[in-house]
C-alpha cells in the first residue's frame, strides 16, 4: 500500500504491494492477510489475496501448497470468529443495521438458503461474491450448530480456495 500525497490516505492494495508484504513476512503475511479477507473488512480487496498466492508460489516466492494451507487455517479462524460474532452480537446487528436495505437483502436471502439448504448450502455460498463475505455473521445470527456449519464452509472454502489459488498459479504465464 502507498501512502498518497494529496489525500494523506492509502491508495489500496496492489499485486505489488502484496507481493511486497510476502517477500518481507512470507507465511505470516499470507496468514494475515486472508484473515483480514475473511473478517469482511469494508474495502479490503479480498479478491486480490488468493490469486496472488497462485502466483507467487509460481514465481517461488512461497509454496502454492504452503500458501494453500495457511489460507485454509486462518479463513477457518476467521470464519470461527465472525460467527461467533453473529451468535454473541445478533440482536445488536439486527437493530443497528436492520433499517439498511443492503443489509437486510443480504440477511433476508442468507436466510433463505439456510432455510433452504440447511448448513450444507455453505458449500455452495462460499463459491459466492458478497454474499460468503457475510455468510459466518448470519449463520451465528440465525443459531446455526457451529460444528456443522464450520465443516461445511471449510469444504465449500476449500474447493473456492483451490480453484482460485490454482488460477493464480497456471494463469500466471499468461501474464508475467
Amino acid at each position: 500500500m502507498m501512502l498518497s500525497k494529496k489525500t494523506g490516505r492509502t491508495d489500496g492494495m496492489t499485486f505489488a504491494s502484496v507481493s511486497k508484504a510476502f517477500e518481507l513476512w512470507g507465511a505470516p503475511a499470507v496468514f494475515i492477510l486472508v484473515f483480514l479477507e475473511y473478517l469482511g473488512i469494508p474495502g479490503y480487496p479480498g479478491g486480490l489475496i488468493l490469486p496472488a498466492i497462485g502466483i507467487l508460489g509460481r514465481m517461488e516466492l512461497i509454496g502454492p501448497f504452503k500458501g494453500f494451507l495457511l489460507a485454509m487455517v486462518s479463513s477457518g479462524l476467521a470464519m470461527a470468529l465472525m460467527y461467533w460474532v453473529g451468535r454473541k452480537s445478533g440482536d445488536w446487528v439486527r437493530r443497528r443495521f436492520g433499517q439498511k436495505k443492503r443489509f437486510m437483502e443480504l440477511y433476508d436471502r442468507l436466510a433463505g438458503l439456510n432455510d433452504r439448504y440447511g448448513v450444507r448450502g455453505q458449500v455452495l455460498i462460499r463459491m459466492m461474491p458478497v454474499i460468503r463475505t457475510f455468510s459466518s455473521v448470519v449463520s451465528g445470527m440465525l443459531g446455526a450448530d457451529f460444528w456443522p456449519y464450520w465443516i461445511y464452509s471449510m469444504v465449500g472454502n476449500c474447493i473456492y480456495s483451490g480453484v482460485v489459488i490454482a488460477l493464480g498459479y497456471y494463469v500466471t504465464n499468461l501474464f508475467l
